[in-house]
């Protein structure tokens, strides 16, 4: 395997000191090769990273369920240890969504998903299956839309009572970020950061003034209805 890895060295990279995998775009012979490449990683793989290669002529990058099976089905068989997981892809389907939700089965910690355009029926699915022990997620420009609140909020409610929060729902217009955050709303939760980019309007000074602790906090283009201009705090 290291010899692939080798062959393959401007599409792949594996650090075997902290666990981690980086596919950058869809290659053919790479996706005909990840049940051997995750076996290969096995308990060590804490962090995958599937990148798409947005110059290619597959606008659905990783995306497609096809592609995601061959993946989660492996890393539910070989690799019980994944900690942070990354997916940046377009399209995708209901049963793309069936196979993300199975990082549930996973004491992850981090999920990036970005520039995914998931049917707005099934995104709840997925939110609801991640697991208590995150601390950084990010729906960074999803299609999410208002159907998926009451999931987010749930997710929310999971997180609050970690440390160091890193939450990112940015570029996702359609969100009702009142409700999603609300349960952020007390001393006890401590953001390392908190993305509300290119969101609706949302006084994030509540949340200060209810003694949440905000480390770094995007809210670059928010537009801000005049009754929320300001941050309350």
């Amino acid at each position: 395997m290291e010899e692939f890895l080798d062959a393959n060295y401007d599409y792949l990279s594996w650090d075997e000191d902290c666990g981690g995998l980086w596919v950058y775009g869809f290659q053919q012979n790479i996706l005909d090769n990840m049940p051997a490449l995750l076996e290969f990683a096995g308990e060590k793989l804490k962090q995958l990273d599937l990148y798409g290669d947005y110059g290619s002529d597959d606008p659905q990058d990783w995306c497609p369920p096809d592609r995601l099976k061959v993946v989660f089905d492996n890393l539910t068989a070989k690799c019980p240890n994944l900690e942070m997981f990354t997916l940046e892809g377009e399209g995708g389907t209901a049963e793309s969504a069936a196979e993300l939700a199975k990082l549930g089965q996973f004491k992850v910690k981090t999920v990036h998903l970005s520039g995914m355009k998931l049917p707005s029926e099934v995104w709840s699915s997925v939110i609801e299956a991640l697991p208590g022990t995150l601390i950084d997620v990010s729906f960074e420009g999803c299609n999410l839309s208002g159907d998926n609140d009451a999931a987010l909020k749930g997710l929310a409610q999971k997180m609050a009572g970690n440390e160091n929060l890193c939450f990112n729902v940015s570029r996702n217009p359609g969100v009702n970020l009142d409700a999603v955050l609300a349960p952020f709303g007390d001393a006890k939760t401590q953001f390392e950061s908190l993305y509300t980019d290119h969101m609706g309007g949302y006084d994030v000074g509540a949340l200060l003034k209810k003694g949440c602790k905000i480390m770094y906090l995007y809210m670059r283009s928010a537009v801000l209805p005049e009754q929320k201009g300001k941050l309350s705090a």
